[in-house]
């Protein structure tokens, strides 16, 4: 079930960084000192997103939690909307 689905999730993903290691030397290479800079920095951008991304979905759920309570209402499950809106009739 789960576990042997997880259990080959982790083992495809050490397989890649592997493969991403081995190869590292050669793709240094084939993009030189600049591209290697540029593609390095590039990464470091799409991490910096998803970070942000998951600071601001957390936050979110504080705040709507936070304000829920504050207004005598408890929040609703993750993914069900905002407190305080109603749904459409």
């Amino acid at each position: 079930g789960f576990t042997v689905g997880a259990c080959l999730a982790a083992a495809a993903v050490c397989a890649i960084v592997w493969l991403a290691y081995s190869g590292a030397p050669r793709l240094v290479r084939l993009l030189g000192r600049s591209g290697a800079r540029i593609v390095t920095r590039l990464v470091a951008l799409i991490l910096l997103c998803i970070g942000v991304q998951i600071v601001v979905s957390g936050v979110q759920e504080v705040l709507a939690g936070a304000v829920a309570q504050a207004f005598g209402g408890f929040p609703p499950p993750s993914g069900q909307g905002h407190p305080g809106r109603m749904a459409p009739t």
